[in-house]
């Protein structure tokens, strides 16, 4: 719907403006990167070693990918000041990619979880309440709503959609969805977390 398109998108230059916020906090380099260099200059590629990519060699979609993984990367390794400098190019990227499939939109809200900002949540919960408007039962809907529920610090929610998550993981993960082989470790590590947390 038109509305829901502007609601997104309005969400999504929020979240923007939120991370360049962190952006101008972090560090001149990051991850060993020199000032003015590439994303992943110093850094190798989204994998870790090797030469670094040029994104303007790519299609928008791989670039995407790229700071994606960066960014979750990142993340793993408990970098926050990175994740915070790479977030705003990460959405940047990743908003210019389309079609906007379940995939991509679980893409915008995991880089914005990664965050940790509670501003930043809103976007992911926009983007879940998108995935599950169109597949009640999407676990990467479910996942979102989870984490984007913990950051804000609304428990009721976040329990909500972690039954939901338990309950529908049975069927779903017998689908062959495409984003579901991609993500498996994320929906697992989520599952897992889910029937740990009361």
């Amino acid at each position: 719907m038109p509305w829901g398109i502007a609601v997104v998108s309005a969400l999504l230059l929020v979240a923007v403006i939120a991370t360049n916020r962190f952006a101008e906090k972090a560090p001149a380099t990051t991850a060993g990167a020199a000032p003015g260099a590439a994303p992943f200059a110093g850094g190798g590629d989204a994998r870790g070693g090797g030469r670094p990519p040029d994104l303007n060699s790519m299609t928008p979609k791989d670039a995407a990918d790229r700071l994606f993984d960066r960014v979750m990367r990142l993340k793993e390794e408990g970098k926050r000041d990175s994740v915070r400098f790479f977030a705003p190019m990460a959405l940047s990227a990743t908003a210019n990619v389309q079609p906007a499939d379940a995939d991509l939109r679980f893409h915008l809200g995991a880089i914005a979880i990664a965050t940790e900002d509670s501003t930043l949540a809103l976007m992911a919960r926009a983007q879940a309440d998108t995935i599950l408007a169109a597949r009640a039962t999407h676990l990467l809907g479910l996942i979102l709503g989870v984490q984007a529920s913990a950051i804000r610090g609304d428990e009721k929610a976040r329990k909500e959609f972690a039954r939901r998550l338990i309950e529908a993981s049975g069927k779903e993960l017998a689908l062959p969805l495409d984003e579901y082989l991609q993500h498996r470790p994320v929906i697992d590590d989520a599952l897992r977390t889910a029937r740990a947390t009361p």
